[in-house]
């Protein structure tokens, strides 16, 4: 489920990529092979007594569901598909994951109306949302008996809320990872969970757990796809927090290649500067590898966990 980590908003899996096509028709088959044979109502911490009386009173047949609640389900996406058939056979098919949201329905259809599922943009079938245990929410063209024809259950009815809140923490926490972190070339984990957990509490949103994966000793980034609504930051070895921190710092410095003819190096290097000050990299060194040479050249920047050396050319 690591790609579902990597989609901010919905796109295709299958159209144009075979490795990720592939990989979602196995998440979505690993759905279908998790959905339990035999299904057995159970109360939940989150419904408490109330349900407990509720199923003392139910008949036999009435217990034949599974009662799920939102801490069941994983939260990190939704799978649209454009037909069950997706889920469970070899035939060509569509899946487009889009972020968790109080209405998953709705999130579908609007990808359908886009033509990113169906034959033609504008039409939209009848969808329902089906849920299992520990995997993500699928809806799929069908109605009230198809997810129970699946081997799957309705959405959890805490689900609407849940699933808000969690979105709204996976936007707040994957922006600031894509756009200030990591800060060093390794951020403590317990440094990381801190942030993490202010900038949620901050924004308003409650009931969304942070907790640490791993023990490694640099944070890594966060993690929302393994099944229920809580959020885990991951822990990477000191080598691959270096290797992420150089990537963050190439990115953060792509615009230096946005320049044309002859420009001065130390023009070049006051331009990196700004991009790394307002990326929070301002404390990483900026050098220029021939100070008198007259022309930057932006395909030579060498980059390491503590310093930025610009390339130079005589024109």
């Amino acid at each position: 489920m690591r790609d579902l980590d990597l989609i901010r908003a919905y796109r295709s899996d299958v159209e144009s990529d075979d490795t990720a096509r592939a990989a979602a028709l196995d998440t979505l088959r690993e759905h279908m092979e998790a959905a339990p044979k035999r299904r057995i109502r159970r109360p939940t911490r989150r419904l408490g007594w109330f349900l407990a009386i509720i199923l003392v009173a139910t008949s036999g047949a009435a217990a034949a569901s599974l009662v799920l609640t939102s801490d069941d389900v994983s939260l990190g996406a939704v799978a649209c598909l454009d037909s069950t058939r997706t889920i469970d056979s070899d035939e060509p098919g569509s899946a487009v994951f889009v972020e968790p949201s109080g209405d998953p329905v709705a999130a579908c259809a609007r990808v359908w109306r886009a033509g990113h599922l169906g034959d033609r943009q504008g039409s939209t079938p009848e969808l329902v949302a089906c849920a299992s245990a520990g995997r993500p929410i699928v809806v799929v063209p069908g109605g009230s008996g198809t997810c129970d024809d699946l081997g799957l259950e309705p959405l959890p009815g805490d689900y609407a809320a849940s699933a808000s809140a969690f979105g709204r923490a996976k936007g707040i926490l994957m922006r600031d990872w894509d756009l200030n972190r990591p800060r060093s070339v390794c951020e403590h984990p317990a440094t990381a969970l801190r942030h993490a957990r202010n900038l949620v509490r901050e924004a308003g949103v409650r009931g969304v757990p942070v907790e640490l994966a791993g023990d490694g000793p640099c944070a890594g980034p966060p993690s929302f796809s393994e099944g229920g609504a809580v959020v885990r930051f991951e822990s990477y070895s000191r080598v691959e927090a270096a290797d992420r921190f150089e990537v963050r710092i190439g990115d953060t410095l792509l615009p230096l290649a946005e320049t044309g003819g002859c420009e001065d190096p130390q023009r070049a290097a006051a331009r990196a500067r700004r991009l790394l000050a307002d990326a929070g990299l301002g404390h990483l060194i900026v050098r220029v590898d021939e100070p008198s040479a007259p022309c930057f050249d932006p395909g030579g920047t060498t980059v390491t966990p503590a310093a930025v050396t610009l390339s130079t050319d005589r024109g």
